[in-house]
């Protein structure tokens, strides 16, 4: 069961509440984690009242027992957005206003979906015997899984000098990147197989130069073998989407030991399009038959983003990566995270 609801401000009384030692562990309990302090506050419309009339028909409930002097509350775990882990918390008195609700979750949910007051959410009731709300992870490479080092800049200038090399004129590269001066090419040609040929015989080469240049310094980012090995041993389909070529992509799998936790590797030469264009999560998510809508992609840049949105799938970015310097929160990501870590509650149970 799913409903929607506008975020609003609170009292600013609920950190007091949460952080009791004897209303936390309850809430520990219900949530399988512990919470984050204090509670996001949410206004049902009027005509959405009705909605909590249902909930203890299709969901499993808990109650937080009270101390003397204190009212208790009844918890219904809920899924905000379709993604983040949080439980309704409904106090049990007799005033408490029938248009609020107020949600406790492990982790600070304004930063995490990047919300503000009068932001509309979904909340998705958990149902007896449910199915997951995701079955499957797509991860990008650099930036993500092991910190960004590709020369950008370098390697721009170097590909660029390439395809006016072989007659291609400066203007069709202007304002693009490492990824779209090879579609800027491929476009003009008119994806002509010949020339893509060319294309390929001078550009190539050059990535991977750029992609061997960058793992002889990659580190694995903190967490990812040990998310990855979760994911596996939860038996959730894991995909690579990545912008770095078939070569390197193999490499790494022994570098870090990572082989046998992916069970799809798209590169550069897997598609004809880098992202942002949306083909290699498509690919992706073909290959390990999910719908767009029960996957995730987990990245660090805009590329990644728009790579996501054209491909209808939720996309969570990592704080850091390639656009350090240009944070990515105010581009609205289902999930704006501080490191990969912060994944492990979204989809596997304590």
């Amino acid at each position: 069961m799913e409903f929607r609801a506008r975020v609003s401000e609170g009292l600013n009384e609920a950190n007091f509440f949460t952080e009791l030692d004897w209303v936390k562990p309850q809430l520990t309990s219900a949530l399988g984690r512990e919470p984050y302090p204090g509670t996001l506050n949410l206004t049902l419309s009027k005509d959405r009242l009705s909605i909590k009339d249902h909930w203890d028909k299709v969901s499993s409930s808990s109650t937080v027992k009270p101390a003397p002097g204190f009212c208790s509350a009844i918890c219904y775990p809920v899924r905000v957005n379709g993604l983040v882990p949080a439980v309704i918390v409904l106090p049990e008195v007799d005033d408490y206003p029938a248009d609020k609700i107020e949600l406790v979750s492990p982790y600070r949910l304004r930063d995490l979906l990047s919300l503000s007051n009068g932001d509309e959410i979904s909340v998705s009731l958990e149902m007896r015997g449910g199915d997951r709300h995701l079955e499957g992870v797509i991860f990008d490479l650099e930036g993500t899984l092991v910190d960004f080092q590709w020369n950008l800049l370098e390697a721009e200038a170097e590909l660029k000098g390439a395809l006016l090399g072989l007659g291609f004129d400066e203007a069709i590269l202007k304002d693009v990147d490492y990824a779209g001066i090879r579609k800027a090419a491929y476009v003009k040609e008119g994806f002509d197989r010949e020339a893509i040929s060319r294309i390929d015989a001078a550009l190539g080469p050059i990535y991977d130069k750029y992609d061997h240049d960058a793992l002889d310094r990659w580190s694995e980012s903190s967490g990812a073998e040990e998310l990855l090995r979760k994911l596996k041993e939860n038996k959730f389909p894991i995909a690579m989407v990545s912008n770095i070529g078939r070569e390197v992509g193999d490499k790494i799998l022994d570098r870090f030991q990572w082989r046998g936790l992916f069970d799809v590797i798209i590169t550069r030469n897997d598609v004809a399009l880098m992202k942002p264009d949306g083909e290699g999560i498509q690919k992706a998510l073909e290959l390990m038959s999910l719908s767009p809508d029960k996957a995730i992609m987990v990245g660090d840049s805009m590329s990644d983003l728009k790579a996501a949105r054209a491909s209808s799938v939720k996309c969570a970015i990592i704080k850091g990566g390639e656009k350090e310097h240009r944070p990515l929160k105010g581009e609205k990501p289902d999930l704006y995270l501080e490191s990969l870590l912060d994944l492990e509650g979204m989809f596997i149970s304590p």
